[in-house]
């Protein structure tokens, strides 16, 4: 559960952030406008409701891992500008193991991930509503091999969005936001805000 506390502030806080500089709707306005869409959204439609339309959201966030990863690889350059990443000052050390941080720091918190993404409540919730250990199986075949596939998108944004805004952000949480208004257009900015908007949602 405090997994699940920490996840879900983390969801929210992005969000919040999205829709300020998105939407220019005030931080704190947002937190609250999204806390009770997805409180509504879940006591309305009930579990088995959120489990049904959690597949539906799950392809509309990959369908935005996919275009947020070739929309800012784009905007940078192309796959080959991470070599000017790592010629920008503080560069090289995001391609060294652990880039700057202790190893055992880096493990831990790999393996953290790792068991909350196994143990969560919230995740294993929805396996009961499967029928059968075949569609058990299949799920945690497909849910691995999504998860994998989704994160190689997505963790390599924030390298090429150096390339993008060389000067750094004031805050690593509005990396995700600045991308919508300055590299993609409206339409697939839009689509992204509703992937967002999912993600707090499933």
């Amino acid at each position: 559960m405090a997994a699940s506390f920490f996840y879900m502030t983390a969801v929210f806080k992005g969000i919040g952030n999205l829709l300020e500089v998105f939407l220019e709707i005030p931080y704190k306005v947002s937190i609250v406008i999204v806390f009770f869409i997805v409180m509504l959204y879940t006591m309305i439609g009930g579990f088995i409701s959120v489990v049904k339309t959690d597949s539906v959201q799950g392809v509309v966030m990959i369908i935005a891992a996919i275009l947020l990863f070739t929309g800012t690889v784009s905007a940078a350059g192309g796959l080959s500008a991470i070599s000017e990443v790592r010629s920008q000052p503080g560069g090289e050390a995001l391609f060294n193991w652990g880039g700057g941080v202790a190893v055992p720091v880096l493990l831990g918190t790999m393996f953290a991930g790792l068991i909350k993404f196994a143990v969560e409540p919230r995740q294993l919730a929805r396996f009961f509503a499967l029928k059968g250990d075949k569609a058990i199986r299949t799920g945690m075949l497909v849910s691995t091999i999504t998860f994998g596939f989704v994160f190689s998108l997505l963790i390599p944004i924030g390298l090429y969005a150096r390339r993008i805004f060389p000067d750094g952000l004031g805050d690593t949480d509005l990396v995700i936001p600045n991308l919508l208004n300055e590299v993609f257009g409206q339409g697939t900015a839009a689509f992204l805000l509703v992937a967002m908007v999912a993600a707090a949602m499933s």
